[in-house]
């Protein structure tokens, strides 16, 4: 066995509790094979749920850590670790806890996952300088229809459909836990990060509407025919602008484009 098929088995050996490299490690007076192999099978799935853990603790509080250290070994072993940053393990444990359980109390910790997900990316996003409404004074008025804005890259969307914020909020501010993760209606938020810290809040429906329509890079046009089918036929163009003051002032808009 070559080195590279000796780290493979290694690998799979870590991974996936393959025996293929047992056969070429030696036992020693004191420790057989098993046990030293098992040394390492430990150490990686520890220090994969420790990381894991800074980025998920409203998760791992609200599972309690036993089940969240299953789970998250359970996920390495289904998606192990293919960046060379720990930091990007567990982007995907939300979709796991989706597919691997049922019921709403799931369907609230896949939304909880995500959501601290999102506060993680947010803060961790690349620093773009923040635009405020003097930008807009060089634009003319036969380009506003054509005018497009950038948005941060620490700006995330997330429609929710359980009480996974308020969970989160308990376990953040080591307050009383909601009684139940099902909620009347869905919640739309948005999350972004401002210097070194991290905001959110939630969206009407219209709003959520019209900064997604933003984030497709969609015309101010299109912004305003998608605002007037909700609920502001006669006066788009103000919501828009109003809207648009907001997004400044929150520090979501950082560049501009006209196409004319």
């Amino acid at each position: 066995m070559n080195l590279a098929q000796l780290q493979q088995a290694f690998q799979e050996r870590v991974l996936h509790g393959s025996t293929v490299i047992d056969t070429v490690i030696q036992n020693t007076a004191s420790v057989d094979v098993k046990t030293r192999l098992g040394i390492y099978e430990f150490a990686f799935g520890a220090r994969l749920i420790e990381a894991v853990a800074k980025t998920y603790p409203a998760l791992q509080a609200v599972m309690g850590e036993q089940k969240f250290a299953r789970l998250i070994r359970e996920y390495a072993y289904h998606k192990p670790p293919s960046h060379f940053s720990i930091r990007h393990f567990g982007d995907d444990l939300s979709s796991f806890i989706a597919e691997k359980m049922k019921g709403i109390r799931a369907t609230g910790l896949s939304e909880l996952a995500h959501w601290e997900w999102l506060l993680a990316t947010a803060f961790d996003a690349a620093d773009v300088a923040s635009l405020t409404r003097d930008a807009l004074a060089s634009i003319e008025p036969d380009q506003w229809p054509q005018l497009r804005f950038k948005l941060s890259p620490s700006f995330h969307r997330i429609t929710l459909h359980t009480n996974a914020v308020p969970w989160w909020k308990a376990v953040s501010d080591a307050s009383q836990r909601p009684t139940r993760w099902r909620m009347i209606r869905k919640v739309e938020w948005a999350i972004w990060r401002s210097e070194l810290k991290t905001y959110f809040r939630s969206l009407k429906t219209d709003e959520a509407q019209a900064v997604d329509c933003v984030a497709r890079g969609d015309s101010f046009a299109t912004l305003c025919e998608v605002l007037a089918e909700y609920g502001h036929a006669d006066n788009a163009p103000l919501r828009a602008a109003t809207l648009l003051s907001q997004w400044f002032n929150d520090g979501w808009i950082v560049g501009l484009n006209s196409f004319i």
